[in-house]
């Protein structure tokens, strides 16, 4: 099982991707792109030390848990594929191998984090 947390704020698919009319090309943004590669490294950080063996073929569980000092209302399944997407080729091949996903959100948090959980489902 692979457990930790990430001490940074969750970001929307809204402000991770955008388009470009008039074919409406979607790509990241900026901002995104800045947030997928600190998401990465922290990641990367925790394999080099050991801390997390990546899943590479098997079905998985996944559960995401976001957490936010605001208590502003927020759509949680916004938060979860740039969450996967950075993830992808770190923790396991590709989200494919997801037959559980569960989200959860917490408001009024004391700071920001994102918790994640992935597991082997069992053959």
């Amino acid at each position: 099982m692979i457990e930790f947390s990430l001490p940074i704020r969750a970001v929307s698919q809204n402000t991770f991707w955008d388009h470009r009319p008039p074919k409406g090309i979607k790509f990241i943004t900026n901002m995104g792109r800045a947030w997928r590669e600190e998401i990465q490294w922290l990641v990367r950080e925790q394999i080099v030390r050991g801390n997390i063996t990546p899943y590479t073929s098997e079905r998985l569980s996944v559960v995401y848990r976001f957490y936010f000092k605001g208590k502003r209302r927020l759509d949680v399944a916004n938060f979860e594929k740039p969450l996967t997407d950075s993830l992808e080729g770190y923790l396991f091949r590709n989200d494919s191998q997801f037959d559980e996903v569960h989200l959860y959100v917490c408001r009024d948090c004391k700071k920001d984090r994102i918790e994640i959980q992935i597991q082997k489902i069992p053959a």
